[in-house]
Order: structure tokens, then sequence, then C-alpha cells
């Protein structure tokens, strides 16, 4: 599965309405989604996240772990969350389903200002959505559609 654009992301949440959704990794699916729903929130909030590197290395490091990660189009799996530790709770998949769907559309809508990431650091609108294509990508890609 690979995501060009938040509409086509969109898309894809609103087919998932009505259909069964098992997850194959750690995951169930309302989490996921709850998941992906508090890094959307976090794009709007001034939150410093779960832990933030220093501004330095986010400016150094943080842009070329970024940039690796964009042009291989995928993230490594098992890292620790930069945003929210622990695992994600989830009030029920249609919930959390609609709140996806929604942020999502905040998102596409939205000129900013965003904060900060936790280890990228300042991210330009075009690399949050980049970093959010994939983002979903790497969690969606657990998911059997019935």
């Amino acid at each position: 599965m690979k995501f060009h654009s938040l509409e086509e992301t969109e898309d894809y949440l609103e087919s998932l309405k009505k259909r069964t959704l098992v997850s194959t990794g750690k995951w169930s699916p309302d989490q996921i989604f709850s998941h992906i729903s508090d890094s959307i929130e976090f794009l709007f909030s001034d939150s410093e996240g779960a832990y933030r590197f220093p501004e330095v290395i986010q400016a150094t490091v943080g842009r070329v772990l970024f940039w690796k990660m964009i042009l291989q189009g995928k993230m490594d799996n098992g890292l620790p969350n930069p945003i929210k530790s622990g695992d994600p709770i989830a009030k029920s998949l249609e919930i959390e389903l609609d709140r996806l769907l929604s942020l999502t559309k905040r998102f596409n809508y939205s000129v900013g200002p965003f904060n900060r990431h936790p280890v990228f650091g300042k991210l330009t609108k075009d690399e949050w959505v980049q970093l959010h294509l994939i983002h979903c990508e790497n969690h969606f890609s657990y998911l059997k559609i019935y």
C-alpha cells in the first residue's frame, strides 16, 4: 500500500467503514487508529511529547534520520514513540476510525503552525504530510480487511 496524498488516506479510511478489520500485529485496529490520531493531534498541540531531543540533535541527526526514512519510503518498526509513551488507549473501532478521519481532514486543510517533531525537529507542512503518509502505510500494513 502506498499513499500519495492525504486525500488518498481519507478515501482509504472511508472504505474501512462497515468492514471487518483484523490486526496481524501487536495492536488492535482501534489502537492503530488511536496511535495515528495521537500523532496528528500532536501537530496542533504545544506538547513536547514523551521525550524531545535537543534542537542541535534535531537539526543534525534528526534531519538525517528523517530524510533516510523519506528516501527509503518506510519506517523502521519497533522504535519508541516520541510523542506518547505506552500502548495506545482506544475507545472503540468506530470512534477511533472517525477520529482519525476527522483529524486527517483537519490536517489536510490546515496551514499551521505545527508543533516541532520531538526527533526530526521543525518540519514544513509537506514534510509532515510525507511523514504522516509513511506512518499510515506502516501501521495499515498490519490490517487485514474483510
